[in-house]
């Protein structure tokens, strides 16, 4: 069992144990930069034209490798290339009671294009600077994480 493999297996253990009803999975899809965000199109559900990263409940019979494979493919046609770190994880309760746990994977695709959008009608390779526009709440937190994450990662590697 490869490293990888063992710390997807143990996210969603911990998961089971700490009683999470809903295990959800998102990818901020990284190429050249910049990060793939979704429109929402006008519905009963969402605010219109908010933006998010793909998300997706995990299935009980995949792991969590399989879902983030799985949603990305259903959101825009893309294959996953490599599951990178869990950016992080937010705990949250369901509109119907459910206890449930997002996590943020950052991940990398085979190649960047061609996007087939099914559930959203737009998309943006965004580079989170000032161009960053309406997000949903969720993607606010994981986008958060990763710029954090980016920069510290950008002040740990200056050249001397």
């Amino acid at each position: 069992m490869s490293d990888n493999t063992a710390r997807l297996d143990q996210l969603r253990t911990e998961a089971q144990r700490d009683g999470v009803q809903q295990l959800r999975v998102s990818a901020i899809v990284q190429h050249d930069g910049k990060v793939l965000l979704l429109r929402q199109p006008p519905t009963g559900d969402h605010v219109e034209g908010e933006w998010e990263i793909p998300v997706g409940t995990v299935d009980s019979e995949e792991d969590l490798y399989q879902a983030l494979a799985r949603v990305i493919r259903a959101s825009v046609g893309l294959d996953l290339l490599h599951v990178g770190e869990v950016l992080s994880q937010i705990d949250y309760t369901t509109s119907d009671e459910q206890k449930a746990r997002q996590l943020n994977f950052l991940v990398q695709v085979l190649e960047p294009d061609p996007i087939e959008l099914t559930d959203h009608d737009a998309y943006t390779w965004t580079g989170l600077v000032a161009e960053t526009p309406l997000v949903t709440e969720m993607t606010r937190k994981a986008l958060a994480d990763y710029s954090r994450s980016t920069a510290l990662f950008t002040r740990q590697h200056r050249p001397q």
